[in-house]
């Protein structure tokens, strides 16, 4: 399923009035990368019984919501970074990144790691 929706992400065109530039794929990869780790943590936090902070998610997902909602998360990103006029697309990419980057960094730190 994930597979299909990587390609559905990267068959849009780029609908912003603004450029989109090879740095804005680059944020938008480092995104969805730090974003499909956490997904794969995810899973396993739920496998092992332990509780999601996730709000959105609630503190015991099903595996189908968690694979339906973080997905379609990662689509919405990366439709909204398309709209966006370069300055707003930046701190947008850089604050999910920052966002992502710490839900997986205290994932490690309570000792899920990353496997797929």
């Amino acid at each position: 399923m994930s597979k299909f929706i990587f390609l559905f992400l990267l068959s849009f065109n780029c609908l912003a009035d603004d450029t989109w530039t090879r740095e804005d794929s680059y944020r938008e990869a480092v995104y969805l990368t730090i974003t499909a780790v956490d997904w794969n943590q995810t899973l396993q936090i739920n496998s092992n019984g332990c509780y999601e902070t996730n709000p959105i998610l609630g503190s015991h997902p099903s595996d189908a919501k968690i694979n339906t909602l973080i997905p379609a998360a990662m689509l919405a990103h990366y439709y909204i970074a398309t709209l966006l006029p370069t300055e707003y697309r930046k701190a947008w990419q850089y604050s999910f990144i920052i966002i992502e980057a710490s839900a997986v960094s205290n994932n490690l730190t309570t000792g899920i790691k990353v496997s797929f």
